[in-house]
């Protein structure tokens, strides 16, 4: 009777592939090394925020692009505008020949409302269908010996990623709306595009491991 051999070595490596996707942690946001003003601004965002001032009376919102970052304290001979009647907010302007130029606006608070760029998307049908099928494509190809298997994860992460910066760019579903003050500022009225710092920065990781 002859002996029948069998090669397992593939079958094997095909099992420990899909071992090794099924027990993959695709983490996706802001990951790896993030600034900590960044962070700070996107947590505001996906949570909501109310900002206070710590150790003076008012909160100083610059009205010129160039003065973002300033201290009025930096700017000598100020002048103090008191809010109008029945309105919550002052001015600090710069007198010029007779004439009053607004730098700053005073505020005591300033309310953040939740822009959830990032919850908000995955809760979506249709993040969770586009991100499914992206995967489920991955482990055909796989199978089908046209991927490696940490290949597959990537796609699924860049699928991931490519959604929620999709969202952002089309405001679709919207998030809540700036105010007027802070499009004028920013020269736009579209929620979390300032200067592209957040939508740029917006990556994933598989195991921890942040992708180039």
């Amino acid at each position: 009777m002859s002996a029948i051999i069998e090669d397992n070595t593939n079958l094997d490596k095909l099992i420990k592939d899909l071992e090794f996707i099924e027990s993959a942690t695709i983490t996706v946001g802001l990951v790896g090394s993030v600034d900590s003003d960044l962070l700070v601004s996107a947590g505001a965002n996906e949570y909501g925020a109310v900002i206070r001032p710590k150790n003076s009376k008012w909160l100083a919102i610059p009205l010129l692009p160039e003065l973002r970052g300033k201290s009025p304290r930096s700017i000598p001979g100020l002048k103090f505008i008191p809010p109008k009647k029945g309105k919550s907010s002052a001015m600090l302007a710069k007198s010029e020949g007779g004439h009053l130029t607004p730098l700053f606006i005073l505020t005591k608070k300033i309310v953040i409302p939740e822009r959830s760029w990032l919850r908000g998307t995955f809760d979506l049908q249709s993040f969770q269908d586009a991100v499914f099928e992206e995967y489920e494509k991955g482990i055909q190809d796989f199978l089908n010996g046209e991927l490696e298997a940490e290949q597959v994860l990537h796609r699924v992460g860049l699928r991931a990623v490519s959604e929620i910066k999709n969202r952002i760019a089309n405001n679709d579903p919207p998030f809540k709306d700036l105010s007027g003050l802070t499009s004028s500022l920013k020269g736009n009225a579209k929620p979390l595009r300032d200067k592209l710092r957040l939508f740029n920065a917006i990556n994933y990781a598989i195991n921890g491991k942040v992708a180039a």
